[in-house]
């Protein structure tokens, strides 16, 4: 009975329904960030990447046939984790490139600071971008991100130095500017 119940048959289906679960929330998470300000937070965002390229592997090492289609698509999750690794060993400017672009769609932004319920995540957007450009975001509910806006720096953000003023209409960013000694202040408002 228990052999039943976990057959090839039984977690081919659960896997299946599983990664295209995970590849519809992305994709539905995608076009909401595109149209609304809200999004998943960045935890719960990168979990389903994850779990949509572990069994994107699996059920492509479950579906090895030439004859099924749905096999080609499930390979890419595969090509894509030998790939990265490739490119890390060899080196090189033209693996740097290859595996840049590989894990991009997948790579979180980088949370530099999380105070009061505001993160502010580094939002680099690949190897040729010009430093630094910061997220700003405002956890909404159990599992959303309103983001309040975004803003560029000539240099890092010092959290020891970061101040956050929150009121009904507008979150405040105080910090220092290390080049000029000054305090800096930027004001986003919320929606």
């Amino acid at each position: 009975m228990i052999v039943h119940i976990f057959s090839q048959k039984h977690i081919k289906k659960f896997l299946v329904k599983i990664h295209f679960l995970a590849f519809a929330f992305l994709i539905s998470n995608f076009l909401s960030s595109l149209i609304t300000p809200y999004s998943l937070i960045n935890s719960l965002e990168v979990s389903l990447k994850i779990i949509l390229i572990v069994s994107g592997i699996i059920l492509f090492l479950l579906n090895i046939s030439p004859l099924k289609q749905i096999v080609i698509y499930y390979a890419v999750y595969t090509v894509w984790v030998i790939l990265i690794p490739i490119g890390y060993i060899l080196g090189g400017t033209f693996w740097a490139i290859v595996v840049s672009l590989l894990l991009h769609p997948i790579w979180p932004d980088s949370l530099e600071v999380k105070k009061d319920g505001i993160a502010i995540y580094d939002n680099a957007q690949g190897f040729m971008n010009v430093c630094c450009p910061y997220k700003v975001t405002e956890q909404k509910f159990l599992f959303l991100e309103n983001c309040l806006g975004e803003f560029e720096l000539v240099e890092t953000i010092d959290p020891k130095t970061l101040q956050i003023m929150k009121t009904d209409k507008d979150v405040k960013l105080t910090f220092l500017d290390k080049f000029n000694d000054l305090e800096k202040e930027i004001v986003l408002e919320r929606n």
